[in-house]
């Protein structure tokens, strides 16, 4: 009970017991620093069922008078002593405690007699330390008192501890459900707004997935999108429809996985997609097969300025994202070739490969230089699954 009303004064901070649980203490029951800068050491001088009586009041003196003599003798440098008694002293009895502890050498004297000691444990802060060591229940008024003090700490201690506990929970739904079959792999591409077929002309967006931790050739799967715009015809005119194209192929072990068009029969669209099913298919067969995996993203030159955010999803977690304000485009062209035809105008399309703003670089990266890859590291950051937003 003293370590916690010596521990509920801001005045004193790295408050710990010296032997609670009894024998040897070495001349302290109690040690803390005052200030930040002066070490105290407390002594304890409880009394069976003490009345206040002359015998009483002389049982505490030399009960103090004994520890801070012991006290000095372990520590001669020590310049702060404290005291907690269930003795209750008049204030020229603390007076005299203090002048016997100054005599000692100590300059920090504070002595906490009965009536300090209720008037702190009878106080809101204190309620607590009461219902615990002396099992004095909280009245209607002190509960109120209480909770208007500490009320919003302990709402936020038990949200903290909730929401250890659901990212707890999610985490091991997630290691559960990464052992299953990977099924699919998404490429999102979010627009700034909605974009018609002349708009957008010509433009190519791939994602490349490399396993550098196996030897070369590196088992790799790329996803990419690309236009494949359908025309209406009303009243003899051409309407240009919105289409794309969702290709997908892998190395070690070759196959082509993926190569469909989808037509939308719409005038304009405000997002770009590519899909692939694996089902079994391409180097990677699991959710947990795509962790620590080096992810590329390549977008054309004339589309990167139209983007708003590019995303990537497998099975039902999104595994990496940013928005365009993060990006930082790089003159470099993927590892593989668009594996069909492209015309002379779409290949002078050059590639930009995106990298990503470091969040908190460290110092000594310059500012220029403090990008990074999309890499996926299960460790480092757990997927968030789809139906929280992204």
């Amino acid at each position: 009970m003293c370590l916690g009303i010596l521990s509920l004064d801001p005045r004193y901070s790295n408050v710990k017991p010296r032997r609670p649980k009894g024998g040897p203490d070495g001349g302290r029951d109690i040690e803390a620093v005052f200030s930040d800068r002066i070490l105290v050491w407390g002594g304890v001088g409880f009394r069976n069922n003490a009345v206040d009586s002359a015998e009483d009041k002389r049982w505490a003196r030399e009960k103090f008078e004994s520890d801070v003599s012991t006290a000095r003798l372990e520590a001669p440098d020590l310049l702060g002593f404290v005291f907690f008694t269930n003795v209750d002293l008049t204030p020229g009895e603390v007076s005299d405690l203090e002048a016997i502890a100054r005599s000692n050498g100590f300059q920090h004297i504070e002595v906490f007699y009965r009536e300090r000691l209720r008037i702190t444990l009878d106080s809101p802060r204190g309620l607590a330390l009461r219902f615990q060591h002396l099992g004095v229940s909280l009245s209607e008024a002190e509960q109120t008192a209480f909770f208007a003090e500490y009320g919003a700490q302990l709402e936020a201690s038990l949200h903290r501890g909730f929401s250890q506990v659901d990212e707890r929970l999610k985490r091991l739904e997630f290691f559960h459900d990464s052992s299953l079959r990977l099924d699919s792999i998404e490429l999102f591409v979010e627009l700034k707004k909605d974009f018609s077929p002349s708009e957008l002309g010509h433009f190519r967006v791939l994602a490349e997935f490399i396993d550098l931790h196996e030897p070369e050739p590196h088992p790799t799967l790329w996803l990419a999108c690309r236009d494949a715009y359908s025309t209406y015809v009303s009243n003899g005119t051409e309407i240009p429809l919105i289409g794309t194209q969702s290709l997908s192929w892998s190395r070690h072990p070759d196959e082509n996985l993926q190569a469909t068009v989808f037509s939308a029969s719409q005038l304009t669209t405000g997002s770009l997609n590519a899909g692939v099913g694996i089902h079994r298919r391409g180097p990677f067969h699991t959710l947990a097969d795509l962790d620590r995996k080096s992810l590329s993203i390549y977008v054309t030159e004339n589309l990167l300025d139209k983007v708003a955010a590019i995303y990537i999803s497998a099975n039902e977690y999104w595994l990496a994202g940013a928005p365009s304000e993060m990006f930082v485009p790089l003159d470099a062209p993927p590892l593989a070739a668009w594996p069909e035809p492209l015309s002379d105008s779409e290949v002078n399309q050059q590639w930009k490969s995106i990298l990503v703003k470091m969040e908190n670089p460290p110092q000594w990266i310059p500012a220029e230089l403090a990008r990074e890859g999309w890499g996926i590291d299960f460790r480092g950051a757990m997927p968030i699954k789809k139906e929280t937003p992204r």
